[in-house]
């Protein structure tokens, strides 16, 4: 399932637009990408956009801030469980690393796009990023106590982007056994020695 469809319906058009953006802004990138460019990617003229978006800006945050939202619903799906801290990490980074193969559009724009945006519009998506950074560390600290903060924020980081570098590039498919082994990659990483 891609970032913005809905299990119920077709998307909507808005959404539609959202995903056409994502794949021309990976594509082209962000200041390649004309509002025709998505307009024709999407059958519609391109100021027919601004009946869903107020600019280029909002369209870009909007997308990421949906990936950001998919990805926390999966972090707490994923912690939800009472589970040992090893089996919860196990989860949480099999979680991360589908959504994250399964959405390589938007992760790619995530990764190259998103310091394009004006600073009211990254502040939430910095927020979202560091509360699920924060959920992983925390789980990492009671996974590993022999780690302390600094070194689990760092384990941490070095995967999420690992993690969206392999989905990005790497792999051309999101079935299982692709999904295992980069989840099996981003656990080897966190069960290193430091």
């Amino acid at each position: 399932m891609t970032t913005v469809e809905r299990d119920d319906a077709r998307p909507t058009r808005r959404e539609e637009l959202l995903l056409g953006a994502l794949a021309l802004f990976r594509e082209k990138g962000y200041h390649a990408t004309g509002i025709n460019d998505i307009g024709a990617a999407v059958g519609v003229s391109g100021p027919a956009i601004y009946r869903h978006f107020a600019s280029k800006d909002e369209l870009l945050a909007e997308a990421i801030m949906a990936g950001a939202r998919q990805i926390a619903a999966a972090t707490r799906d994923a912690l939800a469980e009472d589970r040992v801290p090893g089996e919860a990490l196990e989860e949480l980074a099999r979680a991360y690393v589908g959504l994250a193969i399964a959405n390589r559009d938007m992760m790619a724009v995530y990764l190259l796009e998103a310091r394009h945006l004006p600073t009211d519009q990254r502040r939430p998506i910095g927020r979202s990023v560091r509360r699920f950074r924060q959920a992983w560390s925390d789980l990492l600290l009671r996974a590993r106590p022999e780690l302390d903060e600094r070194q689990a924020d760092s384990l941490v980081r070095h995967v999420m982007f690992m993690a969206i570098a392999n989905s990005v590039e790497t792999y051309a498919d999101d079935d299982d056994q692709t999904v295992a082994l980069v989840t099996a990659m981003v656990l080897a990483a966190l069960y290193a020695d430091v």
